[in-house]
């Protein structure tokens, strides 16, 4: 993490036991940004429902962005393009979707 600040701090033993018993795979580091994260999100409104739809949404929308991308570089190189309603219908249902989850973050968050 470039640009990030470096903490020290003390952990009690039976807090650092816990925290190795929940960490599984991950460093203590990654795994204390994590539980912030969480708790600060939660705090925030932003629920583990909200946070799944978030997860479920990104790969989607990331996918019609690669197709997108590879239907400009076939016109850019002078080859015939066809784009299918369908493609488009859902690309303007994802971009609502986008605005609204945004929005609804937008809301939840501290100015």
């Amino acid at each position: 993490m470039a640009n990030s600040a470096v903490l020290r701090f003390r952990i009690p033993p039976r807090l650092r036991r816990l925290i190795d018993a929940h960490r599984g795979q991950d460093t203590v580091s990654a795994w204390l940004r994590t539980a912030a994260s969480q708790r600060l999100e939660q705090a925030h409104g932003i629920d583990l429902p909200l946070r799944h739809l978030l997860d479920e949404h990104d790969p989607q929308l990331r996918g019609l962005g690669i197709n997108l991308n590879q239907l400009a570089h076939a016109a850019n190189e002078g080859r015939p393009v066809v784009v299918p309603q369908q493609l488009l219908d859902e690309i303007d249902s994802r971009i609502r979707e986008s605005r609204l989850l945004l929005s609804d973050l937008k809301t939840r968050l501290p100015d």
